[in-house]
Parts: C-alpha cells; structure tokens; sequence
C-alpha cells in the first residue's frame, strides 16, 4: 500500500494509523517540518525505515538525519539509478529484519 501526505502532521498520522515499512520525506513540510515528523513518528514506531528526499543540501538537516537514523538523505532533482539502489537496498533490509 502506497499513502501520500501533503504536511508534516498528515504524515505522522498516516504512519501512526498505517504503520509502514518505509517512509520518505521531505524536510520543507507545511506545519511541522519532515525532521520533526521524523522524530514524532519514531517515538511511536521505530522500526521504520526513511529516507529524506529534499533540495536541501544544508549541514544541520544532513547531521540531524544521521541522528534520527535516517536510511538514506537524497537531494533533489533525484538521481534514477541512486533511487532504485535505495529501494533495493531497503527492500534487503526489511527482509532481513523480517528473517530475524
């Protein structure tokens, strides 16, 4: 199932109702920025994985993501074959998760 979320806090209750494998986000959100949903929603749900898709290159938003533990930081435009890795490579987490 795929969801879509239009600001930072349909996305934390979308994830709290839906409880995802995989969320990616933005960081420049109406409401409630991505980094701070991040947060939110990793307070419910840890397991989930996220990837930060942004035009935001800056340092901060770059360090605080490793801090939540953020699979993946991708800038935009995005990159075709760097997407496809990710996804690849999400998928391998997740079953491996799954295995154990």
């Amino acid at each position: 199932m795929v969801e879509t979320a239009g600001t930072g806090r349909e996305a934390i209750e979308k994830a709290i109702q839906t409880k995802p494998d995989i969320v990616f986000m933005d960081i420049h959100m109406p409401g409630i920025n991505g980094i701070e949903a991040i947060r939110q929603i990793k307070a419910t749900n840890s397991d989930i994985y996220f990837v930060i898709l942004t035009a935001y290159e800056y340092f901060d938003y770059a360090k605080e993501a490793l801090n939540l533990g953020v699979f993946e930081y991708l800038l935009k435009p995005i990159n075709k074959t760097k997407l496809i890795e990710t996804i690849n490579n999400l998928k391998n987490a997740i079953e491996n998760r799954k295995k154990t």
